[in-house]
């Protein structure tokens, strides 16, 4: 009896020390789980969170991996080179056309343009000329309202009225709810084009200054009869997207022929060969 009451005793002792270890790890806080962090720092009065830099926005036209150069990177290989160009390749209203046929159409959609004195980033190439609007100018067209985002000069021009090729293209590039929509002012040698000439001058500085602000007033930059033709196509250059509206003035502006020399001597041949001529072509009469 003595020696199981000094068994009963021993175990019970054992257990006591055991719950007064745990009662003191509990007291001290060390759990054995979770490890001593320091606190987060407090923000300093006046100074604001870093923000994260902005994504940047893919842009087809400053892409090194295409040119208009006879060669693996020139336009008859531009659906190859990336699988968001396959509609370069693939396309069935790939742009530009040469207008020779087209359908008269005598109702006059409701044209409004929204244009003034553009604000213009431009950055100048090899064989790329754009300038991204960068205030608000619009061109209403059937009731859909179009925002201008770039401005493309090509030279020689691109599309081509009755087969004869221009010295110079002017493409406006529009954004809406209705899609893409882009103006196309040929010229043709002739007396200076005071609209024309600060992105003539944005050239110059090419290649040390290969991105330069200017600005121009793009309302005196279209002619003075804006009857055009209509069409449905494609962009250009890569990707080539479809479902383009292309507006095709049929009057034609000038441009001198020191503007000419003065842009082509920086920017040469950057144009895309015609494509297929079996397309729907609308003729409006608006004088």
């Amino acid at each position: 009896m003595g020696q199981k009451f000094w068994q009963i005793w021993v175990v019970a002792g054992i257990l006591g020390a055991i719950a007064i270890t745990f009662i003191l790890l509990a007291i001290m806080g060390l759990d054995g789980a979770k490890p001593a962090t320091s606190p987060d720092p407090e923000p300093v009065a006046g100074e604001e969170a870093e923000e994260a830099p902005p994504e940047e926005i893919y842009d087809p036209l400053l892409d090194g991996t295409w040119s208009y150069s006879p060669g693996p990177e020139g336009p008859v290989n531009w659906g190859k080179i990336r699988s968001e160009f396959e509609l370069c390749q693939t396309g069935t209203s790939q742009s530009p056309i040469d207008i020779r046929a087209f359908e008269l159409v005598m109702e006059r959609p409701l044209v409004s343009i929204g244009y003034g004195d553009a604000q213009l980033m431009v950055r100048v190439g090899s064989d790329r000329f754009s300038a991204v609007v960068e205030n608000e100018h619009t061109f209403m067209l059937d009731g859909n309202t179009f925002r201008l985002d770039r401005i493309v000069i090509h030279s020689p021009a691109e599309h081509r009225l009755d087969g004869k090729q221009m010295p110079m293209e002017v493409q406006l590039q529009h954004q809406g709810a209705g899609g893409t929509l882009v103006l196309s002012l040929l010229l043709n040698a002739g007396p200076e084009n005071p609209s024309l000439q600060p992105l003539i001058e944005a050239v110059g500085g090419y290649p040390d200054t290969p991105i330069v602000s200017a600005s121009t007033n793009l309302a005196t930059l279209l002619p003075g009869n804006l009857s055009y033709y209509l069409y449905k196509g494609s962009l250009t250059h890569p990707p080539c997207y479809e479902n383009v509206s292309w507006l095709v003035f049929k009057e034609v502006g000038t441009v001198s022929r020191a503007q000419l020399a003065s842009f082509q001597s920086v920017v040469k041949n950057n144009v895309r060969p015609i494509q297929s001529k079996s397309r729907d072509v609308e003729f409006y009469r608006l004088d």
